[in-house]
């Protein structure tokens, strides 16, 4: 297991309390799926992470709540950037790993995820919101 990976692993253990309580086991396996694929966006400072965050492109939330490892390379088969898990510690933490979303997969027309569930409302942000906010942090 690669050093950088096994760091990524253990802050998202650490840090993400949806996966904290999975064996782990299962969060290796699922991360190392998602990291060989080149899908694990990490920011660090310092040689220190302070975010970690999985994504994938569906053509739908349901697709992305239906199956857990579809994922579609082409921007009109995958619209939706889809976050499946996020662990921040940095206040730039997102808006860095969206920055490493749009460049890994290039601009989508959607984001979305259980991280940006609100109590029982699965939120749908479009693109243009996630460009707004990467300029206004100087990550355009």
């Amino acid at each position: 297991m690669p050093a950088r990976f096994a760091e990524a692993l253990a802050f998202m253990h650490r840090h993400n309390p949806a996966v904290a309580e999975w064996p782990m086991e299962l969060l290796e396996r699922w991360l190392w799926h998602w990291w060989c694929h080149a899908q694990v966006g990490v920011a660090g400072e310092g040689g220190i992470i302070r975010a970690v965050g999985v994504a994938r492109c569906v053509r739908t939330t349901h697709e992305a709540a239906a199956e857990a490892y579809a994922h579609h390379e082409d921007a009109t088969e995958g619209s939706v950037l889809w976050v499946d898990q996020l662990a921040s510690t940095h206040p730039l933490g997102v808006p860095i790993l969206l920055a490493q979303a749009r460049t890994r997969f290039g601009p989508r027309n959607w984001v979305s995820g259980q991280v940006f569930k609100r109590p029982g409302e699965l939120r749908m942000l479009p693109w243009n919101r996630v460009e707004r906010l990467l300029q206004h942090h100087g990550l355009h």
